[in-house]
């Protein structure tokens, strides 16, 4: 999580762009630093941890699909509508984790696994793409 919101910060700030994709990495950042420097906080943490990962999935989401409609434009192609997928799905995953916590709690690390391989691609895919 900190990883993803460093990188999203850097591009922010290199691109002077201070949109949902700052406030979103700073915030990661924040969260990433509160759970690694307070241990104690884990126990706590851990059952409203499923419910800040739930309401990270859909924010995550509603950000993917906000991207995925601003480079329409500049993709061209059909790779937007992945991005729209999968914002789609990341908004489905967390309300349904905001009602089934158990389930996100068992299966968070693969999904967020699999939700930061996306990500990568989706950069590198969205950084190979010069604009016009």
């Amino acid at each position: 999580m900190a990883v993803f919101g460093i990188t999203g910060l850097v591009w922010s700030i290199t691109k002077k762009k201070y949109g949902t994709t700052f406030i979103f990495s700073i915030l990661s950042i924040i969260l990433s630093i509160v759970l690694l420097f307070f241990p104690n906080l884990m126990l706590l943490a851990d059952g409203v941890l499923v419910y800040l990962t739930a309401a990270w999935f859909v924010i995550q989401g509603i950000v993917s699909i906000v991207t995925s409609v601003t480079f329409t434009r500049v993709l061209g192609s059909g790779m937007w509508v992945l991005q729209l997928i999968v914002g789609i799905l990341g908004i489905i995953l967390g309300c349904y984790s905001f009602f089934h916590p158990a389930v996100l709690a068992i299966s968070m690390g693969f999904l967020i696994g699999f939700y930061f391989i996306e990500a990568g691609i989706t950069t590198i895919v969205f950084s190979s793409v010069s604009e016009e």
